[in-house]
């Protein structure tokens, strides 16, 4: 049969095939925490952003004593929920752990310089 086209359409040919995946390579099933995380950040960073303004004008952190020392260390905890956050719904198995634990640690610390903050 020479004269027959070398490509023949059909309509099981003309639907695209899956792409292949590794068997191995362990699910993302942890996407839709992103908007929970994500809603926590911007929580503390109003709150924050809010302390921050209460600083007088020109003055540094660092030349607000305790307060100050206080107050940056909620900036550095905030930071480190932000970079946890943003991370977290794309880990799998024990990297997902890790930032989960990182994450929900940040929080803690950020509740609790918060408080000692209020205290002073």
């Amino acid at each position: 049969m020479a004269h027959e086209p070398a490509v023949v359409t059909t309509e099981a040919t003309s639907i695209a095939p899956a792409i292949p995946k590794n068997p191995t390579y362990p699910k993302r099933n942890h996407t839709t925490e992103a908007a929970k995380w994500m809603d926590v950040l911007a929580d503390w960073d109003t709150k924050i952003e809010a302390l921050l303004k209460a600083v007088p004008a020109g003055k540094d952190l660092g030349e607000m004593g305790e307060k100050g020392r206080v107050l940056a260390q909620m900036v550095g905890s905030r930071d480190q929920i932000r970079d946890s956050a943003k991370r977290l719904p794309r880990e799998v198995t024990h990297m997902y752990h890790e930032d989960l634990e990182r994450l929900e640690h940040a929080v803690a610390a950020l509740d609790r310089l918060f408080m000692k903050y209020k205290s002073l």
